[in-house]
């Protein structure tokens, strides 16, 4: 196998190939080459680093290499020659929740987007506000968790990823991830005693 930039997933890894200069490869490939391995060409996507998966795993590249530091090899004859077989018959899958689904209340558009503005409000929080605009928007978002309105592991790590995101107004003490992780820790706790549920018709 050729060294190639790799997304480091929660499952496993994404390794980016460029197409191969006969075009041999079909522009609209998506699907399963092998047991744990599919492909995706021109015409569809996947999950970018610095993303944060819906179970709090933040993608990233792996050795801290991307795409514009390795330049991403050919793809193998092997797995060109596996990506152009005809795809097998697929059988009706029984309907089932999809993980993003799960653990979001009966509003998620509200609580996801609460989340996403809470995220964006620490972030963004400059020096001498950042601890106030953390505390505050963790101990909001840890009503709604407390409420059932979010899953918690999720809501925790996508704060935290936020919390390590503010500017550092004295370079000589930047924040740290485990000052980030206690104030969130501290605030979710705080907010287990006043649960709050969203907003009746939020979607």
């Amino acid at each position: 196998m050729p060294r190639a930039p790799a997304n480091v997933t929660n499952r496993g890894c994404h390794l980016i190939f460029t197409m191969p200069e006969d075009g041999r490869l079909p522009r609209s490939v998506v699907g399963k080459v092998g047991r744990g391995l599919d492909v995706r060409c021109d015409g569809a996507c996947f999950t970018a680093p610095p993303s944060i998966h819906e179970s709090g795993h933040v993608y990233r590249w792996a050795r801290g290499r991307s795409v514009f530091d390795l330049p991403a090899p050919q793809a193998p004859d092997w797995l060109v020659e596996a990506a152009g077989r005809p795809p097998e018959p697929k059988r009706p899958a029984a309907a089932a929740v999809t993980p993003i689904e799960t653990g979001w209340g009966a509003s998620p558009a509200y609580s996801r987007a609460a989340l996403d503005h809470a995220a964006r409000t620490i972030a963004g929080a400059v020096p001498g506000q950042q601890e106030a605009t953390l505390n505050g928007e963790a101990y909001a978002i840890g009503q709604l968790v407390a409420g059932g309105a979010m899953p918690m592991r999720f809501a925790r790590n996508v704060l935290i990823w936020a919390g390590m995101q503010m500017a550092n107004g004295d370079p000589r003490r930047p924040w740290r991830q485990h000052e980030i992780e206690r104030k969130v820790d501290r605030a979710f706790a705080d907010a287990a005693a006043a649960p709050r549920s969203v907003p009746e018709r939020a979607d």
